[in-house]
């Protein structure tokens, strides 16, 4: 039998050769010109043998599986369907309750949620939020599966729970960005699954914006119908501008940057290609225009599949200031980005070589590495971190942190100098469960809080996923 590992190179390979009719491609001056040397590797040199990701148990502990984590890929569906109608109308936001809802425990007679806990290791007797996170002010908010339904739990930065709350049952399935509101409560984005209209087609993924109060009561939401061939439809990354505008990294039909206005109405959607690739990180520069970064497919002739890490800059109303593809003829994916002081802007990604010929001067992306872009959107550094990394942050030493966790096994984090070049530490923790990252945000003082899904393996007590937010500082580790 066939590993979930396999399985998802198959689905990879599936969607490459398949779901990438209609596909475009940028335009040479959108791509910086590859120079000699220009992978560099960090120092000391990582191991000869770099880790990529894989699946929560589908793999041998130790063996290097070159999978893609489930959420960045959503399954393509067998057969074509007809594209959505050029005229058909966005989706129209649903009016907010006249009586808001109870937010009382939607536990059953006999069942409570775990006692909540603080900040640390994953902990069979911790319950905490952990899809999906935010710093403001001087607290923590971040929003999970318990075992009752979906939280939004509030804390200190030492990690007490100031207030925990349940969010509206069947809202989302998945709550992967979560940005502050500018006059309160917060703006959520992720994806609720639908069953199709015909039994053999895969499940419809349907992307969800929705604006919810302090207590978790739900003031609109906007449910995108889907768009496309794919049906596979998430919103990923989130940020809100001071007038309430939200920006949404997305897969609406392909990489996609939707603006949403503070009544939840969609008022633009920049869309890379029809069927094409997956924005997956979206942030503010500080002019207020939005970077979006995460992966575009090109080339749907190739053999072993085409994908690009593509990052595009885009002003508040929709004008394109720069977009830039890393071209290479390997599977290649943006995760994540951060902005230095100096208006830079850090990628980490990770790339798949299934056996692709490469010509003269052709670019081979390390298989783990991040990339540095200028103001402008040029290229000038792309350096082999030898390890993967799903999350990066500048901290205010300008030294730059990875985090990830190889394998979902444990999570590593590592610490690089300001030019990427030198690694000042790295940290292992460790512990008897599988592990993946969901988030990562930075507090006011540099401080990191990931927030991960953790679980047993099958057979041991007690086999749940649950939650937990881990606090780490710069210090930590350096091993100070």
């Amino acid at each position: 039998m066939k590993s979930r590992a396999d399985a998802i190179i198959a689905l990879i390979l599936t969607g490459i050769l398949t779901g990438c009719a209609g596909q475009g491609a940028v335009s040479e001056g959108d791509t910086s010109p590859i120079q000699p040397g220009e992978v560099a590797l960090t120092q000391p040199p990582p191991s000869k043998d770099p880790v990529v990701p894989g699946n929560a148990g589908s793999a041998t502990p130790g063996t290097q599986t070159p999978a893609q984590p489930p959420v960045v890929l959503p399954p393509t569906p067998p057969k074509e369907e007809p594209p959505a109608s050029p005229t058909q109308p966005p989706a129209t936001p649903t009016n907010p309750p006249t009586t808001p809802p109870s937010n009382s425990s939607p536990c059953p007679i006999g069942r409570a949620e775990l006692p909540a806990g603080t900040w640390g290791a994953p902990d069979l007797n911790l319950n905490s939020a952990s899809q999906s996170g935010l710093v403001h002010g001087d607290v923590v908010t971040s929003i999970g599966g318990g075992f009752c339904g979906t939280l939004l739990e509030t804390r200190t930065r030492a990690g007490a729970l100031l207030s925990r709350y349940y969010l509206p049952p069947g809202l989302m399935d998945y709550y992967t960005g979560l940005a502050k509101y500018p006059t309160g409560g917060f703006i959520v984005s992720g994806m609720r699954s639908v069953a199709p209209a015909d039994p053999q087609n895969w499940v419809i993924h349907r992307m969800v914006v929705a604006l919810i109060d302090e207590k978790g009561n739900l003031i609109w939401k906007n449910d995108f119908e889907p768009e496309g061939p794919s049906l596979q439809n998430w919103g990923y990354s989130v940020v809100t501008d001071k007038e309430g505008n939200s920006y949404v990294a997305a897969n609406l039909n392909g990489f996609s940057v939707v603006k949403v206005s503070p009544k939840g109405e969609r008022l633009w959607t920049y869309n890379f290609a029809p069927s094409s690739g997956v924005a997956r990180a979206i942030r503010f520069d500080r002019e207020g225009n939005v970077v979006a970064a995460g992966y575009v497919d090109v080339n749907p002739q190739s053999l072993y599949g085409d994908r690009d890490v593509f990052v595009i800059k885009l002003s508040p109303k929709k004008k394109i200031l720069w977009k830039h593809r890393v071209a290479s003829p390997t599977i290649d994916y943006a995760e994540d980005l951060a902005f230095n002081t100096a208006g830079q802007i850090w990628l980490t990604g990770w790339s798949v070589d299934l056996g692709v010929k490469f010509k003269k001067n052709t670019l081979r992306l390390p298989a783990a590495f991040v990339i540095r872009l200028e103001t402008n959107g040029t290229r000038t550094a792309i350096i082999d971190t030898g390890r993967y990394a799903s999350r990066i942050a500048v901290l205010p030493s300008q030294n730059i942190l990875l985090a990830g966790t190889p394998q979902n096994d444990q999570l590593i984090i590592s610490l690089l100098s300001p030019d990427g070049l030198n690694r000042l530490g790295e940290k292992t923790f460790t512990n008897t469960c599988w592990n993946g990252l969901n988030f990562m945000e930075m507090g006011s003082q540099g401080e990191i809080y990931a927030g991960l899904t953790s679980g047993t393996p099958v057979g041991q007590p007690p086999a749940y996923a649950f939650g937990s937010i881990r606090k780490v500082t710069e210090a930590d580790i350096k091993g100070r």
